[in-house]
């Protein structure tokens, strides 16, 4: 077995590119990068770039169907299913392939291709070569998480990854999960012309969002799709032609649900079981999240992580932001801590909804002072004209100190209003900050302002 040192060897080629990258450019360290798959890790080719290029169409072709709503007339004559994933797929290769030509014709960092597996702290297995290095950094990411059912292991199933490739659309499909993942995609495939049912154990469906931004989204998938909240999974079986049964238990009841495809989107798991971090001083939580401490270093000295792996936020931002402290770090000098108070998230479903900081029920675990403020979009001249009478802000306060502790948004553009509440929560400026800016009227910006 060959052996290679090295500095450094960052394992995950999502955000830890720019860890290696800015250790080998700037520090002149020697450094390796391990990755199993495409080059740009999840978000860019099994996460949030190809899901949110099909959920463009989807938003597109929603917009059709409510268009007579404001006098306009128009239908859809046809979809073109195999064009939407094509495009979406075809630009997620391009990038992939072009980090995978850019990291072949430098010298700068040895790349291996192949999954790493630790022999020892310092120690890794890729393949058939042996690397040993100073230092690691690992963001290896996660997977879609396979819960344990009865008979899921004896039909084919899709997770988000075939989700995302489909081989054809499904006429109909099942969903078990309630999460941002399945939302998304029963957005997409239902404003596709897929009947769509969805299963959630809990009593509404995203049920770690904010509780009254949940309870709204739950009633208008309900409006649109077979929603089966509080619902148990007791067995999954083949049913005839090929389709999938589903035996589920709802209010007492229990009852068989057949669809063309079922798609299972309960969650991620850690890729660290793959990883055999056993065999090194990193300790783990229950669920198999590396730990580390504010400044991303784990409990291995000289070993930190970053990105999904870590639990802290399974977002794509947060884990740049955790490459760029972590770069620092590396430096040496002043030591950064990553901050998560103020990391945002968006969920690109109809309407999108958009979050940062507690929740109202965080707030009340925390057992924290706190005002709520609610407005709706339709008090806004804007977002009246855009028929928004389901859009609504929340913030949670803290009044004496002109804090921000939270905002929930649902409704047009949620991801894009955010924007500001992250800048007053982040740079410290909270309340007064958003009060005294001048917003342009009208707009649905002024929905930020005057729900203070």
């Amino acid at each position: 077995m060959a052996e290679k040192q090295y500095d450094l060897v960052v394992i995950g080629a999502g955000s830890g590119m720019t860890v290696v990258q800015y250790a080998a450019a700037s520090l002149g360290w020697k450094c390796a990068l391990v990755e199993k798959g495409p080059l740009g890790g999840t978000c860019l080719n099994r996460g949030c770039i190809p899901s949110k290029r099909l959920l463009h169409s989807a938003d597109i072709a929603e917009t059709v169907r409510q268009s007579a709503r404001f006098g306009v007339k128009a239908r859809i004559d046809q979809i073109d299913f195999a064009a939407i994933v094509r495009n979406a797929n075809e630009y997620v290769d391009r990038q992939a392939a072009a980090m995978e030509r850019a990291m072949k014709d430098q010298d700068a960092v040895g790349y291996y291709k192949g999954e790493g597996a630790f022999l020892s702290p310092h120690e890794l297995r890729v393949g058939d070569e042996r690397i040993t290095a100073r230092r690691f950094v690992v963001a290896a990411g996660c997977r879609p998480l396979i819960p344990t059912i009865d008979g899921l292991d004896e039909v084919d199933f899709w997770t988000s990854d075939q989700a995302l490739r489909p081989p054809a659309q499904p006429r109909t499909m099942i969903i078990l999960g309630g999460g941002y993942i399945a939302v998304e995609l029963a957005h997409f495939y239902g404003s596709m012309g897929t009947e769509v049912t969805i299963v959630q154990r809990s009593p509404r469906l995203l049920s770690r969002e904010d509780e009254e931004i949940a309870e709204v989204l739950t009633e208008i998938f309900a409006d649109r799709y077979r929603v089966l909240t509080g619902t148990e999974v007791n067995r999954v079986s083949q049913a005839g032609d090929g389709r999938k049964k589903v035996t589920v238990t709802s209010n007492g009841k229990t009852f068989d649900l057949e669809a063309d495809t079922l798609l299972v989107a309960t969650g991620l798991q850690p890729n660290s079981d793959i990883l055999k971090l056993e065999n090194t001083e990193m300790e783990m939580d229950q669920q198999g999240y590396i730990k580390t401490d504010q400044h991303l270093a784990t409990t291995q000295k000289d070993a930190w992580a970053l990105g999904d792996i870590i639990g802290q936020a399974p977002f794509k931002h947060a884990a740049n932001q955790e490459a760029l402290v972590l770069a620092r770090n590396l430096a040496g000098g002043e030591k950064f801590a990553m901050d998560y108070s103020a990391v945002p998230r968006a969920i690109f479903c109809s309407p999108q909804i958009a979050s940062v900081g507690l929740t109202e029920q965080e707030a009340r675990a925390r057992q924290l002072k706190y005002e709520v403020r609610k407005f709706s979009f339709t008090d806004t001249a804007m977002g009246d004209a855009m028929g928004e009478d389901r859009g609504f802000i929340k913030y949670l306060l803290l009044p004496e100190k002109g804090r921000i502790v939270g905002c929930h948004i649902i409704g047009a553009q949620a991801s894009i209003l955010i924007h500001e509440v992250i800048v007053a929560m982040a740079s410290g400026a909270g309340v007064n900050a958003l009060l005294s800016a001048i917003h342009i009227h009208p707009s649905l910006s002024e929905v930020v302002q005057w729900g203070l």
